[in-house]
């Protein structure tokens, strides 16, 4: 049994595979897309518990993939984490106003990562359980 599925959508391969490491060692499934196209495809069909995502993608940057992710309806409540060299003043605040719920600055603490990654996966899973059970449903 794993901590939770994470999606990471990044294009540098060296990168992927650092955090595929730590995040395995953890006990966490790691899923990878090296695109944002890629990622939002993968995002509905392998149920992340959590994305990491890069924002200087090949394709689509990150901002415009979250923004697209917000409007899937299967994963628009799953945590996304901006994990970005992007450290400029406004681009915590740029990352938040396009859907993330965290900003992760590289390089990454890979002694912080998991925790930080725990305490999101918790957080969601507390507000799924706090949530009222919607009418249709009862």
């Amino acid at each position: 049994m794993t901590l939770g599925r994470i999606l990471y959508v990044e294009d540098n391969f060296d990168n992927r595979l650092l955090i595929r490491r730590v995040l395995m060692a953890e006990g966490y499934e790691v899923v990878e897309a090296d695109s944002g196209l890629r990622g939002l495809e993968l995002a509905q069909t392998c149920h992340p518990d959590l994305v990491l995502m890069d924002i200087n993608l090949p394709d689509i940057d990150g901002y415009d993939c979250t923004a697209r992710l917000r409007k899937i309806d299967t994963v628009k409540d799953v945590p996304i984490l901006a994990l970005t060299a992007n450290v400029l003043e406004g681009d915590r605040q740029k990352a938040l106003r396009a859907g993330c719920d965290g900003f992760i600055p590289k390089p990454v603490d890979i002694d912080e990562l998991p925790r930080q990654i725990a305490e999101h996966i918790k957080k969601k899973k507390r507000a799924a359980l706090a949530s009222p059970v919607s009418s249709k449903d009862a």
